[in-house]
């Protein structure tokens, strides 16, 4: 089990990016910690995209709205 607690200062919606920015950090290191990938093979295009791809669907199911890109 692994318990991630995070605080933000900046306004929920500002659209600076920090959820983005995190959400693909979490996701790259869960990814790399469950099939044990190194981590500099992440920044393969391929593994970006696919990175992206799951945070977006994470983030829309969580808000019930539909997520985009930054």
């Amino acid at each position: 089990c692994i318990t991630v607690e995070t605080k933000a200062m900046s306004p929920s919606g500002a659209g600076l990016g920090g959820s983005s920015s995190l959400a693909i950090s979490l996701a790259a290191a869960t990814a790399a910690w469950a099939h044990n990938i190194e981590p500099e093979k992440l920044s393969k295009s391929s593994k970006r995209e696919w990175l992206i791809q799951v945070v977006k669907d994470i983030e829309s199911q969580v808000i019930q709205k539909p997520a985009g890109l930054q």
